[in-house]
């Protein structure tokens, strides 16, 4: 052990005197001066010694490592490389691998050895004398960054005394401040020398920038107070901008290459983020250079991936909370989550993102966002949605964490649920679910947007699993994202398919929120908006002569049949969620004849052909409900004048008036048969014989007016019938002209 100790104390006593003098030229420098020959040399030695001992120290900390390997990324860098091709730090020879237990131990020994030389400290110095090289647009070595960073991943990860002492000296403060991403002036005005050796400057920045995110992660992973520092003193927003900062510098960069090339191809590719198995062969995690074949949007897109996996993996795995022999399976130390981590993580990745979305968005032009720009933000949410669907899985209970931070409302935001593409040129850009479960598949089949799709799946499962007695939130979000998509006959089609399985999983607390929000007439509200759709439809295409769709010709609008039918499947599916909740809900009945918005709606769908029928059985259910006290007699006094009313209307709305009159006078006798005395009475305090002679009123064809006549003339004797007070009342209330009426269509008959 005094061998190794005094191995790691030798070699970072001569790294501390490196960085100081690496520290002494950067306080010397402004970033306006213009560097001397000696000192642009020296800054190079200098950094090409680092390379050297701290590539030592790597290989020396971690025995997985294969510096030569990894450090084809950085093999334009000055001496990483021999002529011969050989690392001067090759640890891939010939020699048989340690087993999983002497690598860890050897490691915990290394780890104990770089601490206590100072090792930390002088890393996070280093970082601190790179960044400000950098910041000053001076040359630095990219290889020396990466070594140092891995070196911190190696030495914090699942070591919390590390971890404090981290914090202590400022570490998290180096990493949230960045590691100094160039301009996109500097990165463009570089030499031609230097352009050689920088031909994949994009690809380091970004692996750069997601190994600095992996350090923090592990700084801070398991640990309270360090994540607790993240969430303090507005350094959300400083992680958020440095989060983004690469974003920002490849917008600049793209912008800048594209007027001097004209022809760089910066469209995105297709990404499937459906399982890990295919992130994993679609990135590989060893990747170090951009072949030759690789275009700038794929390098984007695989950088976009990664960055937002390792902002995910600061929530906690499902393994560390509930596996107690990972020790065993992988040879490392079982990560030791508490709960109250698992809470703060969540706290803390729901306000980087309810600061990051805005952020991004703020670089759109009006409503139009830079391809990729919107890759990244899609991958983001994906990745997002994943992790907090798995965090859910592996912790119920955490829903009531993700509701306090309001994830509903970022949810179903303009910057996430209606986050969409703006224009045509990003029609190839959504990603696939090839390997999604088939049953989701075909549940959200109508719904284009892949990412709405996994909004409501997300939403649905949070609201019917066991981690709340109350679906409160989940049900509202969904109904008012219902309510905002109801001119989209796909979406609120998904949408109520959605809310009527979450009826049929979880039936109490479901109907205990459906009446809390009100769900009886904005689900008939919808409804009707998509009927008012349907018919300015209608009305507007020269191929839809009814709302009866035919086939038309060719030289009509082929998709009329098509969206006609989608704007019907819409309104069945609304009507399909009402008629469930309704089903369901024990006292729906009073719920609705004691609401005058679900007793007009229902009027309104009654004139939706397509919904007629049903809507029409259901008013008579209504009407047919037992009532006894004063208020409920009011409501189906309500509901029933409701219905004569509907007379009045008949001909000016419809052109089979007499078929649809006849259908409606024999509901009414239907219910005169049930109780006679009672309905008799309802139907007479509704002006009832006034809006039956309605009908009437003008010409009648002879196919359908002798029939209609005879119906009026039932009806009528029904409502007479053995009922002396709607006698006296019909003789005392008709105006005469009505009673001239009807006694010459009487006399007629009898003729």
């Amino acid at each position: 052990m005094d061998t190794i100790a005094n191995f790691t104390l030798w070699f970072f006593i001569f790294i501390s005197g490196v960085v100081v003098q690496l520290k002494t030229i950067s306080g010397a420098l402004s970033a306006d001066e213009k560097s001397s020959d000696y000192t642009v040399e020296r800054t190079g030695l200098l950094q090409q010694i680092l390379v050297y001992v701290v590539s030592i120290i790597c290989s020396f900390i971690d025995l997985n490592s294969n510096v030569y390997e990894k450090g084809q990324l950085y093999s334009n860098t000055i001496g990483s490389v021999s002529r011969d091709g050989t690392s001067p730090v090759d640890s891939s020879g010939s020699s048989k691998v340690p087993s999983s237990e002497i690598r860890l131990r050897w490691h915990q020994r290394a780890v104990v050895s770089v601490m206590e030389a100072g090792g930390l400290n002088w890393l996070v110095e280093l970082l601190r004398v790179i960044r400000r090289l950098s910041m000053k647009e001076r040359w630095t070595d990219t290889s020396l960054l990466d070594l140092s960073l891995r070196i911190l991943h190696s030495t914090l990860s699942q070591n919390p005394r590390g971890q404090n002492h981290f914090k202590s000296i400022g570490g998290l403060e180096v990493l949230l401040d960045g590691l100094g991403i160039p301009s996109s002036n500097g990165l463009m005005s570089k030499s031609s020398a230097v352009e050689k050796r920088y031909e994949n400057t994009l690809l380091k920045i970004f692996q750069l920038h997601v190994l600095s995110l992996e350090v923090l992660k592990e700084a801070v992973y398991g640990n309270i107070s360090n994540l607790q520092f993240l969430c303090e003193n507005g350094r959300v927003q400083k992680f958020a901008n440095s989060f983004c900062s690469p974003a920002f510098m490849f917008q600049e960069y793209k912008q800048q290459t594209k007027d001097m090339s004209g022809q760089l191809d910066f469209q995105m590719p297709m990404v499937d983020f459906g399982s890990d198995k295919t992130l994993k062969n679609h990135i590989a995690e060893t990747s170090v250079a951009l072949p030759a074949n690789v275009s700038y949007s794929q390098l984007w897109s695989d950088y976009a991936v990664k960055l937002s996996r390792v902002f995910c993996s600061f929530l906690p795995a499902s393994e560390d909370i509930k596996s107690h022999d990972l020790e065993a399976s992988t040879g490392q130390t079982a990560v030791a989550v508490s709960s109250l981590y698992g809470e703060l993580s969540i706290k803390w990745v729901m306000r980087v993102l309810v600061t990051v979305f805005p952020c991004i968005k703020a670089c759109s032009n009006q409503n139009d966002l830079p391809s990729h720009l919107r890759v990244f933000v899609n991958t983001l949410q994906h990745c997002v949605l994943n992790a907090f669907r798995k965090v859910l899985v592996s912790s119920p209970a955490s829903l009531k964490v993700f509701r306090d931070e309001g994830i509903w409302e970022l949810i179903f935001s303009e910057n996430f649920f209606y986050f969409g593409p703006a224009s045509d040129d990003l029609s190839g850009e959504c990603c696939t679910y090839e390997e999604s479960p088939p049953e989701l598949l075909s549940a959200f089949s109508g719904i284009n947007n892949i990412l709405q799709m996994e909004v409501i799946s997300f939403v649905e499962f949070a609201a019917t699993s066991n981690g709340s007695a109350h679906n409160l939130p989940e049900l509202s979000a969904l109904l008012d994202s219902l309510e905002q998509s109801a001119c989209n006959p796909e979406v609120a089609s998904v949408l109520a398919k959605s809310l009527i399985r979450i009826l049929q999983l979880s039936a109490e607390k479901t109907v205990a929120s459906f009446k809390s929000v009100n769900a009886f007439p904005r689900v008939l509200k919808v409804a009707c908006i998509q009927a008012q759709e349907s018919r300015r439809f209608v009305n507007a295409s020269p191929s839809v002569e009814s709302n009866v769709v035919e086939v038309v010709p060719n030289n009509r609008n082929p998709n009329s049949h098509e969206t006609m039918q989608r704007w019907l499947k819409c309104m069945e599916t609304s009507m399909e969620l009402y008629m469930e909740f309704f089903s369901t809900a024990e006292d729906a009945r009073s719920l609705v004849l004691h609401s005058s918005e679900c007793v007009g709606y229902l009027f309104d769908l009654f004139w939706e052909e397509g919904l007629r029928k049903n809507v029409l059985k259901h008013i008579f259910e209504l009407m047919k409900s037992v009532s006894s006290s004063e208020e409920d007699q009011r409501a189906k006094l309500q509901l029933c004048s409701k219905y004569l009313e509907t007379f009045t209307q008949i001909k000016e709305r419809e052109k089979s008036f007499a078929e649809l009159s006849i259908s409606l006078l024999v509901g009414m006798r239907d219910m005169l048969q049930i109780d006679p005395v009672y309905y008799q009475t309802l139907f007479r305090d509704g002006e009832c014989f006034l809006h039956v002679v309605s009908l009437l009123n003008g010409n009648l064809d002879e196919a359908n007016g002798e029939k209609l006549v005879l119906n009026v003339l039932q009806t009528i004797t029904c409502l007479l019938a053995s009922n002396d007070a709607s006698k006296v009342f019909l003789s005392s209330n008709l105006d005469v002209h009505v009673v001239h009426l009807f006694l010459y269509i009487f006399s007629l008959v009898i003729l």
